[in-house]
C-alpha cells in the first residue's frame, strides 16, 4: 500500500523475468504475470479502511463477523437446504456433525 519506489519495481520486473526463465513457455504450464504499476483506483485510505473491516489481528470472530456475516450465512443455509438440498454434497449431508452444525 505504500508508494512504489523505482528499486521496489526493479525488484519486481526481476522477479517476474526470474520465473520466466525457469518455467519456458514449452513444457509445464505457467502463469501469466502482468505488471501495472500504475495509479490505483482506491486511495491508501480506503483502501486500509478496508483491510482493517475484513482482517483480524486476533483469533476469534470481529463483531463484523457476528453481525453481518454469520447471520448472512446462517439465512442462506437455511434456504438452500429448504429449496434445493441437492445443492449440498452427499457426503457432508450425511457426516456425523453435518453441515448444519457449522452455519448455526
Amino acid at each position: 500500500l505504500l508508494p512504489i519506489t523505482e528499486t521496489f519495481e526493479s525488484r519486481l520486473r526481476k522477479a517476474r523475468d526470474d520465473y520466466k526463465r525457469k518455467y519456458p513457455k514449452s513444457g509445464r504450464p505457467r502463469y501469466r504475470i502482468k505488471l501495472d504499476l500504475g495509479t490505483r483506483l482506491l486511495s491508501q485510505r480506503t483502501l486500509s479502511l478496508g483491510l482493517r473491516l475484513f482482517l483480524r489481528k486476533q483469533r476469534g470472530y470481529r463483531i463484523f463477523d457476528r453481525l453481518v456475516l454469520l447471520r448472512l450465512l446462517s439465512v442462506g443455509f437455511w434456504l438452500v437446504r429448504r429449496v434445493t438440498p441437492k445443492m449440498i454434497p452427499k457426503f457432508a449431508r450425511k457426516s456425523a456433525m453435518g453441515v448444519d452444525a457449522i452455519f448455526r
